[in-house]
């Protein structure tokens, strides 16, 4: 997914792009916070902080994936936000020096840009177009979750499931003659955590789904075969 714009606002996909949870930025976005830094590796299910932890730097992903997670007091997670290349994260707690509300994980391994407060600070104040991006980066995520909040309180695990395949099919779908193949792997322990329901429910998704031809695999990869069906 592309840089937003001004023009974007009024793309009849908008709308869905907006609450799509893998937010992923164009290359050009933070140039002016990063020039100077080094990224920091994290290996594959690091995690890079805690919930209620305070944080002394903004995170920009340069490679990888991160997932933003909540856990309650029994020990469950609500997958909230996949951050991915150039993604910001962690920024709306450390401006304000709140705690954390969420656990951010290295899905696979990550480089990121570990960006100071004051940095960013200091961009905000002397870079308009920069203050413009992180506020539409924002607005974006605050309409993520609301839209989570919505589809948890009114839809039920079958529309949340096919409504998540939709958002996989915008980041790492390429059209096929057959369909639209899904490139990334991933589990139904990874799809039932970012829409809070159980991986038995996810797989029974999938598997009334194939057996309706909607979905297949290939090879170990997910192939959408009737994308129209999943509009629930």
């Amino acid at each position: 997914m592309g840089a937003l714009s001004n023009d974007d606002i009024y793309h009849e996909d908008f709308s869905r792009q907006v609450t799509n949870p893998w937010v992923k930025l164009s290359p050009d976005e933070w140039g002016s916070l990063t020039e100077g830094l080094y990224p920091t590796r994290f290996d594959k299910n690091t995690v890079i902080y805690h919930q209620g932890d305070m944080l002394r730097f903004a995170f920009i992903v340069k490679s990888g994936r991160v997932r933003l997670s909540y856990y309650s007091e029994a020990g469950e997670e609500k997958g909230i936000l996949i951050a991915e290349e150039n993604c910001m994260f962690g920024e709306a707690a450390a401006l304000p020096g709140y705690p954390t509300y969420y656990t951010a994980t290295a899905i696979v391994d990550c480089e990121l840009y570990l960006v100071p407060i004051p940095k960013l600070i200091s961009t905000i104040q002397t870079d308009s177009d920069f203050a413009l991006k992180l506020i539409m980066l924002m607005a974006r995520k605050m309409r993520i979750y609301s839209a989570q909040e919505i589809e948890l309180s009114f839809t039920e695990a079958y529309t949340r499931t096919c409504h998540a395949l939709l958002y996989i099919a915008d980041v790492y779908g390429k059209p096929t003659d057959e369909g639209i193949l899904i490139r990334n792997r991933f589990t139904h322990q990874e799809l039932a955590n970012m829409i809070h329901t159980s991986r038995v429910s996810v797989a029974n998704v999938f598997s009334e789904l194939t057996k309706c031809g909607i979905i297949a695999k290939r090879d170990g990869h997910y192939i959408i075969l009737k994308p129209d069906e999943l509009y629930v």
